[in-house]
């Protein structure tokens, strides 16, 4: 029966899998038990326990991405060192959950790791890097600690439209005397037209 095979795999035998394994997370239900489970362990048996599954490569990825989101949420948020060692984890889920919640860490140590990031391997990770150092704060005014035509303009040559766009996007917070004359002397399609829109864009916007 695959109903009955659906709930035995949900089955939570400890507080902590309960709240890792809920099917609505988000829900007003599930939000009180997360609470309640934190009360119940102690503020350092939650936060430790969590941060073990987070770093359990053999955990299934959904779970420790939700242990991440569950630090975030409920606290203590996870450390700009635990998510910066994630960055080459073997899971691409693990590894965006983790960029995403360093786009809330308004440091340069954190746009640096991010910006290493724009070269993952894996589209999304690629896209959720460019949001998430746009989520640092940076402006037009800012030197950023990394170099925009090494590590973003190479995004504009991706098959991923949504990747190129995210790029687009961060070239336009960035001083465009740091990657203007890239963008003029770019060739091959799509890279040269959207360095090209990007430049374009900074002055439009």
């Amino acid at each position: 029966d695959v109903g009955a095979d659906v709930m035995q795999k949900t089955t939570a035998n400890t507080p902590l899998d309960r709240v890792l394994t809920m099917i609505q997370p988000r829900s007003p239900y599930s939000r009180e038990l997360a609470r309640s489970t934190k009360q119940q362990l102690g503020e350092q048996r939650w936060a430790s326990q969590l941060t073990s599954v987070v770093k359990t490569a053999s955990a299934s990825p959904e779970r420790r991405a939700r242990a991440l989101e569950l630090l975030q949420v409920y606290g203590p948020v996870p450390t700009e060192a635990l998510l910066s060692s994630l960055r080459g984890d073997p899971s691409w889920e693990v590894r965006a959950a983790s960029t995403y919640y360093l786009g809330l860490k308004p440091t340069d140590s954190a746009r640096r790791e991010l910006a290493a990031r724009l070269g993952d391997s894996d589209p999304f990770v690629q896209r959720r890097a460019a949001e998430a150092l746009l989520r640092t704060g940076i402006v037009p005014a800012m030197a950023v600690p990394f170099d925009p035509v090494a590590t973003v303009m190479p995004l504009l040559a991706s098959p991923d439209r949504l990747v190129r766009y995210s790029a687009r996007k961060l070239l336009n917070q960035i001083d465009s005397n740091r990657w203007k004359e890239a963008a003029f002397t770019t060739t091959g399609f799509p890279q040269a037209t959207e360095a090209l829109m990007g430049y374009l864009e900074t002055y439009n916007s």
